[in-house]
């Protein structure tokens, strides 16, 4: 069975729904190491309710990210994902990470593929850096070099897409697959199928 991509998960069904896992409780200062060097820990909850918000830290390649907000359900969505990590493993996640596969690749390539409709134009020198969850959870991260889009979560191998912006948008684009239109919000910030995405990095 050919297993599905996350750009096509992305798209077809949306992000949120490939989290929707269940799992009977987490433990608060634990931290969960996922997928694609993504990690998390909850500091703290207000209460027990599935509306309740917990304070997130998470971490991405053991660097810290954001910290912010989420509803317990959607931590508990996270949780069957990932491994809880030992007091002695705290330290390792939380401590720089080298930034390996950032390194920019030549321009060029990226004049090679052709846009998907007219006015758009190469993200090339106007997107670069790391895009990640403006709300501290561990969601979806996107990676903008030299005119292409690495996308990576916690669920699904990192996939390679072009990128193309125009008209306030952004479009990524895999072929075989349909495009993925974002806007581009105001303050710089990115809204993406499943959330508002905030630059984190170079």
């Amino acid at each position: 069975m050919k297993r599905a991509t996350l750009f096509a998960a992305i798209v077809g069904a949306g992000f949120g729904a490939i989290l929707n896992a269940q799992t009977p409780t987490f433990e608060i200062g634990t931290l969960y190491e996922c997928p694609n060097q993504q990690s998390f820990k909850v500091i703290s909850c207000t209460g027990a309710r599935a509306a309740d918000q917990c304070d997130v830290q998470s971490y991405s390649g053991g660097e810290a990210t954001l910290r912010g907000n989420s509803t317990r359900q959607q931590v508990l969505g996270m949780v069957p994902r990932c491994t809880a990590q030992k007091p002695a493993s705290k330290s390792a996640a939380a401590a720089p990470a080298s930034k390996a596969g950032k390194t920019a690749a030549p321009a060029a390539n990226a004049k090679a593929a052709q846009p998907p409709k007219p006015g758009l134009v190469s993200c090339a020198g106007k997107f670069e850096g790391r895009y990640a969850p403006s709300t501290g959870l561990i969601g979806l991260t996107i990676v903008f070099r030299a005119g292409k889009a690495t996308l990576s979560g916690p669920l699904m191998d990192p996939e390679e897409t072009e990128c193309w912006t125009g008209g306030g948008k952004i479009v990524l684009r895999k072929p075989g697959e349909p495009d993925m239109p974002m806007d581009i919000n105001d303050d710089g910030t990115i809204e993406s199928p499943f959330g508002e995405l905030k630059k984190k990095g170079n």
